[in-house]
């Protein structure tokens, strides 16, 4: 029988199950999650070595295999009420064409089998994490994205074939289970902090950090604790079962973001020799994804009308230009 029997203060209790939990966004949500809601019983899964860093008896990690048998056992025995599935591993670094590989499949089949899970044990809320890398970075795009914009990332980038693959089987599921689970997929501009390993935050973070002198691209930040709280409010609102682009206010040139954060200590070079330049770097394991030279060469910004009219962007502490310059004061 499920657990949704009110506490002492009139609140239901709820199960809550964070896939990803060794990442630092969902350890963010997490300490949120335990200020918010102590009379939640939180259970944290990763198939990476986890350590718990929270004093609370709410809480429960643990490292496990992503396989049907180890999840089945998961859901047979905690019964989660919500799946916070944040647990999709980064293409932050340069892989082998067998790496890729191996990241495809225990995104993708790792994630239907959650899903299917969450069908069979009758979860009531799912929030799946995907990104706005799903649009691609082209020079036809328009000034912003919307979420019924095509997903044309993989057709130029196989390398994030499995991030469009998750995010469209998410969408299908979620229209097939649109009256019985009220579901949400989460499509956020680049977010940024010292416990985000992206590729962006990478490289903002990197000494002397490489600066188009011929492109000066668009970009939307938001910044880690800022995204802890859209995932908090997407799923204690709650918003109705749907796809939402996530964004603060405002937007700003990659070259201002690294004025910000470096000032001059970069390197400058034409963006139309960086190609050449990352196959050497990834010899020496200091490339960047292939994808990421084209986000910048072109801005990819996304519109957040749905996420703002339910939540309304004053939500965050930061918004684009902030949440780098929040980025900065940890660096310095």
């Amino acid at each position: 029988m499920k657990n949704n029997n009110a506490d002492q203060n009139g609140l239901d209790k709820k199960n809550v199950l964070v896939i990803g939990v060794a990442g630092g966004l969902a350890q963010i949500t997490i300490k949120k999650l335990i200020r918010t809601h102590p009379h939640w019983k939180i259970l944290g899964i990763d198939s990476r070595p986890v350590s718990n860093p929270f004093k609370s008896l709410q809480v429960d990690l643990r490292s496990i295999r992503y396989t049907l048998g180890q999840f089945e056992s998961i859901f047979r025995d905690f019964r989660p009420d919500v799946v916070l599935h944040l647990g999709r591993i980064s293409q932050a670094g340069s892989q082998s064409a067998k790496l890729l590989q191996e990241r495809l499949e225990l995104n993708v089949m790792g994630t239907k089998i959650v899903l299917d899970l969450c069908k069979k044990h009758e979860v009531k809320q799912v929030l799946l994490l995907s990104s706005y890398l799903v649009y691609g970075a082209r020079n036809d795009n328009p000034l912003f994205l919307d979420e019924n914009s095509p997903l044309r990332a993989s057709l130029d980038h196989p390398d994030l074939r499995d991030v469009v693959e998750m995010d469209q089987m998410g969408s299908s599921w979620m229209w097939q289970h649109i009256n019985s689970v009220n579901t949400i997929i989460l499509r956020p501009c680049n977010i940024i902090g010292p416990h985000i390993m992206n590729a962006v935050t990478k490289l903002l973070m990197s000494k002397n950090p490489w600066r188009p002198i011929d492109y000066a691209p668009m970009y939307q930040f938001i910044y880690q604790s800022d995204m802890a709280l859209a995932i908090i409010k997407s799923i204690t609102t709650p918003f109705p079962s749907g796809i939402y682009n996530v964004a603060p206010a405002g937007h700003l040139p990659l070259t201002k973001a690294l004025e910000i954060l470096h000032g001059k200590d970069t390197l400058p070079f034409p963006i139309g020799l960086l190609g050449l330049i990352n196959q050497g770097l990834k010899l020496l394991r200091m490339g960047v994804p292939d994808y990421l030279i084209d986000y910048l060469k072109f801005s990819c910004l996304i519109n957040t009308g749905p996420f703002d009219k339910l939540c309304e962007q004053s939500i965050f502490r930061y918004d684009s230009e902030g949440s780098v310059r929040a980025l900065k004061e940890v660096l310095d």
